[in-house]
């Protein structure tokens, strides 16, 4: 119940910021701890997931891009080809997942790193 009401929050303040979509499946056919999110900028391009997890990376936010099973490799990610996101998208997604050592004052952060993530990964490109 905590790691599906924590989800559920951040989903929901992270739905909230421009150019951030859910990967999936709702809220109600998803694992308790795990999102997934396609991410654009504010003109409408994909932003690289990679760049993604460097910009959350360096405001202490532990993030993975694509799917868990391409993990480590540069190409499109097989679940992400699978469940029909356009080949230009396919690099665009990022992976959250929660767990007891989460606390929600922590998730809080969340939100405003995502925030200035995009906004540092838009001027870059």
């Amino acid at each position: 119940p905590r790691l599906r009401r924590q989800r559920d929050q951040l989903l929901s303040a992270l739905l909230a910021l421009p150019g951030v979509e859910l990967c999936g499946p709702s809220e109600d056919h998803r694992l308790p701890n795990h999102i997934a999110l396609l991410l654009s900028s504010k003109r409408g391009h994909p932003i690289s997931g990679r760049q993604m997890v460097r910009e959350l990376a360096y405001r202490g936010v532990a993030v993975s891009s694509g799917s868990a099973c391409s993990s480590g490799q540069s190409s499109d990610s097989p679940v992400l080809t699978a469940i029909g996101i356009e080949p230009h998208r396919r690099q665009s997604g990022l992976r959250l997942s929660l767990g007891g050592w989460i606390y929600d004052d922590q998730l809080a952060l969340v939100p405003e790193r995502f925030a200035e993530a995009i906004e540092a990964a838009d001027s870059s490109a």
